[in-house]
């Protein structure tokens, strides 16, 4: 069985009842946005895509090794933006503030870490945290 997978930061409560101040300023920009969730909030670090589920411990195992090389990091919401058309974007996406580029130290490893134990070849985005999508009617 495949599953589609990505390794991803999650906040904490106190980063979560913050975010979730900061999104309510935005629902006026984006009135037929569809929110993500709370619990969906998530900073995405690596995209693994379609991926047995025999190799989901493969995957745990070089998610620990690269955060065993790391302490905790302090990181914030920065700027954002949106993918589409400026008026009527599709995504709306925040950037990362705070310690980013301990978080990109930390993102290089993993991605090191999952072509060694898993033999994955990732797509190196910068980390960032979507937070709604523009629902089209079909």
């Amino acid at each position: 069985m495949s599953l589609r997978l990505f390794v991803a930061v999650t906040p904490t409560p106190e980063q979560l009842a913050r975010t979730r101040e900061r999104i309510r300023e935005l629902h006026e920009l984006a009135p037929h946005a569809k929110w993500v969730r709370d619990e969906g909030l998530h900073l995405t670090l690596a995209f693994l895509g379609d991926t047995e589920e025999a190799r989901v411990p493969d995957v745990t195992a070089a998610m620990d090794e690269a955060a065993s090389k790391h302490p905790p990091l302090t990181l914030t919401l920065a700027h954002g933006g949106g993918f589409g058309a400026p008026r009527t974007p599709r995504v709306l996406w925040a950037g990362v503030g705070g310690e980013a580029e301990r978080l990109g130290l930390l993102q290089a490893d993993l991605a090191a870490e999952l072509a060694l134990e898993v033999a994955l070849a990732l797509d190196q985005r910068d980390p960032d945290a979507t937070r709604g999508e523009e629902q089209r009617e079909r």
